[in-house]
């Protein structure tokens, strides 16, 4: 094999698919493998070209900010060993894992020669080949597999398919993952290869053929998990053994190996929020896991006794650091967690971007992550290292290859008798041979050097001694736990102290009791019984003669007591250690998983989903209206699966509907969905009768204590205080709330008039509007509800209206209708609000203001243009100046804002009676880069027919037996008058004294005389 020795001394480059093999260990154990697509130069740019060269590149994970791999190993792009992605797929580059054996990294993408990069796509090019290459710690590559169709390839009826994911437990062994499109007999949902093993001819097996779209496939603790995107994780259950659970489908190599099509088993399910979950990590004992979501950040979820539910914080965007990103872009996209310690340390690759780059995600970031338990708003991710350049993209992730042994059992303590003999015994897996050397408290023992150690004519001085063994081969060293040795005069017959444990699992599922440790003096011998009969291994026990009972593939047959016998040389104890209740588990609907209530519209679609978690399968499912049980026939769809369709949509259908899920052991039922179907209403708007309009936009949702980034269901997934968004284009602030089909509102009352809009005619940008609710740091353009975030047990219902324009959603505009419901014409308007800064960005933004009248109120119809055709007001535009990099300012601090006011401005028409006034705030912008976000607050505004004069104060003041009374003497053409009753209009007259003028003031002295007297001043 060739290599190339570069300059730096961290970095070694090592060129694949020469024939010669490299002996020489070069992938060091413990670190990162991070599978990275692009080399950074612009033949290869990720926003244009469909394919990319790729590296496996190796980072320390105690290093920070490392400014390049330890050691970075170029992929191939030509002949049996090449291996390439598009990384300007989202769902692509996370095909690369570490085998169970820890002995070799599998990859999973296209294979052979890379294409040219200004092909197109090559998910849907037949002409390319897909398949498996390894790489092992000496950096040799070897080809596994590779096709045109059998490995997620393009045989008849497939229109597009791409691999995904890959998981192997020794190199030869081989489960993939992909995403298939189009209509073919030959599904390929998940996929089995074995090469060497006759009966499957060499080629590709299918193991499933339910899920056509998953991501990530994994092996944990000797079980194939697979990840699905929107869905869960999934396991493998028999259908032709009671859906007991199939560890490794196909693999022959397993104890009573399952070879044929078996069924996807949902263990739980990442809820309905987090819909972009491709990869994922759980610790070998199955209760605790982690999801990277591209758009939230790194998701947890936690099991206690079979149910899995989300644990009470995850890490979002705040703790990743990612929120200077598109909303799509903030969370991430490969994950490895390890579990050695107390708290778990995470590592996951970033989905964040080059400002200058588009497309795919690039130049992003491999953080570190440990779970020191809720986050709450703390930047917790540490950067280990970025990809180079805008055409570099970190993508998958696992540990490096590990050839040192590794340590399965470790020294067991050892109670015995003065002379007494102790024996320490080691267990460990390697495949190149291994040596073993034991240590007394801490210190060699001289020619001990066998797996096992016994110790002989032990005197009572060794009480308390502590025995270990480091295990090593040719590549490295592993040292065990320290065992306990214990040495007394005489020996003490077994005890079992234990309580008994009452113990619940359910069908199909595993049990091991806990280990029994005897108090005593060993050496013990155990038996375990189930009621009065005595147990032996076999399929369905194992450990009968051990001190730990495990029981496989539950069924209600073994409920009962368990009792433990244990003996030594001076005694016997026997005791009932365990009660085994065996049920059919329920599954569980969690909040995030129930219906939804819907409202919509006649004519239009409504769907109602339910989500159960866990469950005993087979699960049946019975959807209800009140209390009549539907069918499939007109407008209902699905009423025996997981979501009810209902379309077309009428009146008739306006009721409350839920969903009964069961299995053997019973049913759950979801909580009661509304759906709400209305004649769409009229679009509204404010009657002006010459009061003062006021507006301080509190009626706005509180997001609560994390910013929501701009939403727009289905297309930007996301809810804002728990209620989910599809909004028209304009929408209308108090249209009701719609879930689906872009149509509906805010559903807010107190916001009658207001309508947002986003735009439509500008290239590039999509033409869906879009709401957010955010404290100033967040990105993605739209309507924006500034206020600050719930904090501290204060709540964020100080709500300002505000605008965020981007080069993805063009320029953003709201507006309010009012309509003239006065007699006559008004020709003049007074108004004023409050301008703020929440989004200090890089590029200048200007939020102008300008008014248009409609003479009939019906002909004027808001668009993201509509600022540009308006008379415009320069006095009430606004600006701030901008930040050097994003920052996040509080609009509520007066250094953050600016009044502007204008009176009795001259309407350059006359808004007559009837016809509509709108005044329109926008930012017209085009372009790229994060700009200033914008808000008003605290609106007043008044409108006459001629202009407004301002009234005067009329100031009281008593002094001695007078009271003296002031205006101002601008205020000309006043007339001081009193009245001994302010109800009585009739009797009000002028005062006979009369008017001096003293600094400013018109003043009039009055005697005091008995009873009330009221003033005023009269024009």
């Amino acid at each position: 094999m060739k290599s190339i020795r570069a300059l730096s001394a961290l970095t070694l480059l090592l060129a694949l698919g020469a024939q010669a093999q490299n002996n020489t260990p070069v992938l060091p154990p413990g670190k990162l493998a991070v599978f990275k697509a692009g080399d950074g130069s612009t033949t290869w740019a990720i926003s244009t070209a469909r394919a990319q060269p790729c590296f496996v590149q190796v980072y320390d994970p105690a290093l920070t900010n490392q400014a390049a791999p330890l050691v970075s190993v170029p992929l191939a792009t030509n002949g049996t060993t090449g291996v390439w992605i598009n990384a300007h797929a989202g769902s692509e580059g996370g095909g690369i894992s570490l085998s169970a054996n820890r002995q070799y990294l599998a990859l999973e993408g296209y294979t052979g020669d890379i294409i040219s990069p200004t092909n197109a796509k090559p998910s849907s090019d037949p002409t390319v080949l897909r398949g498996i290459v390894t790489l092992d710690a000496f950096t040799n590559a070897t080809a596994i597999y590779s096709d045109l169709a059998n490995w997620f390839g393009m045989p008849p009826g497939v229109t597009q398919n791409n691999p995904t994911g890959i998981a192997s437990t020794d190199g030869v062994n081989f489960w993939g993952t992909g995403n298939a499109a189009g209509t073919t007999t030959e599904t390929s949902g998940t996929l089995f290869y074995n090469g060497t093993y006759a009966p499957y001819n060499g080629l590709p097996i299918e193991i499933q053929n339910e899920i056509q779209a998953a991501a990530e496939a994994r092996i944990i603790n000797g079980v194939l998990y697979i990840v699905v995107p929107g869905g869960g994780v999934y396991n493998f259950v028999d259908p032709n053994n009671n859906n007991a659970v199939v560890p490794l489908p196909f693999d022959p190599n397993v104890p009573n190996p399952v070879e044929h099509i078996v069924k996807t088993n949902l263990l739980f399910s990442w809820g309905g929020t987090y819909k972009n979950v491709a990869n994922f990590d759980m610790n070998r004992a199955g209760t605790i896991a982690y999801g990277a979501d591209q758009t939230y950040g790194i998701i947890k979820f936690t099991n206690l006794a079979g149910i899995w539910t989300q644990a009470p914080y995850y890490f979002s965007t705040t703790n990743l650091g990612t929120t200077a990103q598109a909303k799509a872009d903030q969370g991430c996209f490969g994950i490895c967690v390890d579990f050695s310690g107390t708290n778990p340390v995470i590592y996951a690759t970033t989905m964040e971007f080059g400002v200058t780059a588009v497309g795919n995600p690039n130049m992003n970031r491999l953080i570190q992550i440990v779970d020191n338990g809720n986050p709450g708003t703390n930047l917790v991710a540490v950067t280990l290292a970025t990809a180079g350049t805008t055409n570099e993209n970190f993508r998958g992730i696992d540990f490096t290859p590990d050839l040192r042994p590794l340590i399965t059992s470790n020294p067991a303590n050892v109670s015995t008798t003065n002379g007494g003999s102790a024996t320490f015994t080691v267990t460990a897996d390697s495949i190149f041979a291994v040596n073993y050397q034991w240590l007394q408290n801490g210190t060699n023992l001289s020619g001990v050097t066998a797996s096992s150690v016994t110790l002989n004519d032990l005197a009572a001085s060794f009480n308390g001694y502590t025995y270990q063994c480091v295990v090593s081969n040719q590549y490295g060293a592993v040292t065990s736990a320290p065992a306990l040795l214990t040495v007394t005069f005489v020996a003490n017959p077994p005890v079992i102290t234990n309580a008994v444990a009452y113990v619940t699992n359910f069908v199909g599922n595993n049990e091991t009791f806990a280990a029994i440790t005897p108090a005593g003096t060993g050496p013990f011998t155990f038996q375990w019984y189930f009621g009065g009969v005595a147990l032996t291994d076999g399929p369905k026990y194992t450990g009968s003669a051990s001190d730990a009972l495990s029981i496989t593939n539950l069924d209600t047959t073994d409920i009962g007591n368990y009792y433990l016998v244990v003996s030594n040389s001076v005694g016997v104890a026997s005791n009932l250690v365990d009660v085994l209740t065996v049920a059919y588990q329920l599954p569980v609907i969690s909040a995030g998983n129930e219906p939804q209530n819907v409202i919509t519209f006649v004519g239009l679609t409504a769907s109602l989903t339910v989500l159960p978690v866990g469950g005993t399968q087979p699960l049946s499912y019975q959807w209800y209206a009140g209390t009549n049980a539907l069918s499939d026939v007109n407008e209902f769809t699905g009423s025996q699966t997981g979501t009810l369709t209902i379309s077309p949509a009428s009146l008739a259908d306006s009721s409350s509907y839920y969903a009964v899920v069961s299995n053997g052991g019973g049913s759950v039922t979801s909580s009661v969905a509304t759906v709400t179907v209305t004649t769409p209403p009229s679009n509204s708007s404010v009657t002006y009768n010459g009061a003062v309009y006021l507006q301080n936009f509190n009626s706005l949702p509180d997001p609560g204590s994390n910013s929501v980034n701009s939403i727009n269901n289905p297309l930007d997934p996301g809810s804002i205080d728990g209620q989910a968004y599809s909004l028209a284009n304009p929408f209308d602030f108090t249209f009701p709330v719609i879930t689906s089909g872009y149509v509906g509102g805010l559903g807010l009352p107190a916001m009658a008039g207001w309508y947002g809009a986003a735009d439509t005619n500008y290239p590039g940008v999509d033409g869906i509007t879009r709401f957010g609710a955010q404290d100033g740091d967040q990105t993605t353009g739209g309507v924006i509800d500034f206020g600050p975030n719930d904090s501290n047990g204060v709540t964020g219902t100080n709500r300002a209206l505000g605008l965020l324009s981007t080069g993805t959603t063009g320029s953003t505009t709201f507006a309010l209708k009012l309509v003239n419901g006065t007699s006559g014409p008004l020709n003049y308007a007074t108004l004023s609000f409050t301008g703020e800064l929440w989004h200090n960005g890089t590029g200048h933004r200007l939020m102008s203001f300008g008014y248009t009248v409609d003479p009939t109120a019906t002909n004027f119809a808001l668009s993201s243009e509509s600022i540009s055709n308006s008379t415009l007001v320069p006095g009430l535009a606004f600006s701030f100046p901008t930040a050097h990099v994003v920052t996040t300012v509080d609009g509520t601090n007066p250094t953050n804002q600016v009044s502007l006011a204008t009176n009795n401005l001259a309407l350059a028409t006359p808004w007559p009676s009837g016809g509509a006034l709108w005044l329109i705030w926008a930012i017209d912008f085009y372009g790229s880069g994060s700009g200033n976000g914008y808000a008003i607050d605290n609106l007043s505004f008044q409108a006459s027919a001629s202009p407004i004069v301002a009234l005067p104060s009329l100031g009281i003041q008593l002094s001695g037996s007078n009271v003296i009374l002031s205006w101002p003497v601008s205020a000309t053409g006043f007339t001081l008058q009193s009245n001994s009753s302010v109800t009585q209009s009739s009797g009000w007259s002028a005062v006979g004294q009369s008017v001096v003028v003293s600094g400013g003031q018109n003043t009039v002295t009055i005697p005091v005389s008995g009873g009330a007297q009221y003033f005023r001043l009269t024009q």
